[in-house]
């Protein structure tokens, strides 16, 4: 892979990689200390032979470090539990896995919009407003989050809101 995304795209699809894409030896200590990497990925056209060795060597050499970031490696499971589960059809188990996500992590951007579109998918509308809110506090420009905050507020009666937020998912499409 010449520049390394690619495979890192790949590889984190896989369920129980934490592929880290590093360009230094100092994201490589960092994605094995404080995300449990367990997958590196180099990119060939731009990590010369010498500095990769040195790569592969300080990420090989790192230990997590668990404490605080054990947390995050854990929602990180329960996400991937979550779309394993959603993907074979169950949506109770997807709905327990992604709740215990955005249990570890109450203001994650990831888990509660996975936990918002669940619940919008499988006819919950009224819960989903609460998980987009929060991630809407998170990241409030994300136009991915256009549609399915602005169906759940529709569903809960606010208009309103809901309209532009609708309109704007529409000309996202659209253009």
């Amino acid at each position: 892979c010449g520049t390394g995304s690619g495979m890192s795209i790949a590889a984190n699809k896989v369920t129980g990689v934490r592929a880290a894409l590093c360009h230094t030896e100092f994201e490589a200590r960092m994605g094995r200390a404080h995300n449990d990497a367990n997958v590196l990925c180099l990119g060939q056209r731009i990590t010369g032979s010498g500095l990769a060795v040195e790569i592969l060597r300080a990420f090989l050499a790192t230990e997590f470090e668990g404490g605080r970031h054990a947390q995050r490696v854990e929602k990180l499971k329960r996400l991937e539990e979550g779309r394993a589960a959603r993907e074979k059809g169950d949506d109770k188990g997807a709905q327990s896995a992604l709740e215990k996500a955005v249990g570890l992590s109450p203001v994650s951007f990831d888990a509660n919009l996975a936990l918002g579109w669940l619940y919008l998918e499988t006819g919950k509308a009224q819960m989903a407003l609460a998980p987009l809110e929060k991630a809407q506090k998170v990241y409030p420009a994300d136009p991915g989050l256009r549609e399915p905050l602005g169906r759940a507020l529709a569903a809960n009666g606010k208009f309103d809101a809901a309209i532009p937020l609708l309109e704007d998912a529409v000309q996202d499409g659209a253009g």
